[in-house]
């Protein structure tokens, strides 16, 4: 199967992930204020059907039943390493940045970042790692970037986004963690680049992903990261 996300992988060690760079930041020319999630965490609102063994298994089965009513197109950009953890390292303002143990940290940390222009989209990427047409490609003057991060994963777990939705001034991403049967030891800080039109002003972008049958998390690009125990 093709990967559609980039994975950091990190052994699961008596060690501390500690995030460079402007963490905090929104890289764009949305404004400074801040948008509060009323509802940060919820019960998603589709069907969830757990897998009762592994009989039948199905990965997708947190997404199985997720009907988004999409009224944008976007699609997700594969060749694209980040650099390190994907955050724009051309600032030197780390106030904003987690420092995150690995077993504090499972499924704990969500960010998403917009960015609207080529500068700040190289300053959070590997260009020698990263295939130099995905990037060349790219027109930020139809195009918009939204980086989604969460962690900290089995590392066999992966971003799906099922569906985008322009409302109210914001774009409103719908997923799920596709998650295989894994006796895997070692966890990953899981990376979507997702480009979409910015043929429509928005002021900010929302992601709404599902990480459990009975928890959907709520995070947007106006907060740096948010992190969540248990």
């Amino acid at each position: 199967m093709k990967r559609r996300s980039y994975l950091l992988k990190l052994i699961a060690a008596p060690l501390t992930v500690s995030f460079t760079g402007c963490a905090g930041q929104n890289h764009s020319s949305m404004s400074d204020s801040s948008v509060n999630e009323e509802m940060r965490i919820d019960e998603p609102p589709h069907e969830i059907k757990p897998p009762s063994d592994a009989t039948g298994y199905d990965p997708k089965y947190l997404g199985t039943n997720m009907e988004i009513d999409s009224n944008i197109d976007f699609d997700l950009l594969t060749g694209i390493v980040p650099s390190q953890y994907g955050i724009n390292t051309s600032e030197e303002d780390t106030d904003d940045a987690p420092d995150l143990s690995i077993e504090d940290t499972i499924n704990n940390f969500f960010r998403i970042e917009s960015v609207t222009n080529a500068e700040d989209f190289r300053a959070t990427i590997d260009q020698g790692e990263s295939d130099s047409q995905v990037i060349d490609d790219i027109d930020f003057g139809t195009d918009n970037i939204y980086i989604v991060r969460t962690g900290l994963h089995q590392e066999s777990q992966e971003h799906r986004w099922v569906g985008g939705v322009l409302n109210d001034g914001h774009i409103q991403l719908h997923g799920y963690l596709f998650t295989p049967i894994s006796t895997s030891k070692e966890y990953a800080n899981e990376i979507s680049f997702i480009r979409a039109s910015n043929s429509v002003d928005v002021e900010y972008a929302r992601a709404s992903l599902t990480v459990a049958p009975s928890k959907r998390i709520h995070f947007n690009s106006m907060e740096g990261f948010i992190s969540i125990k248990g």
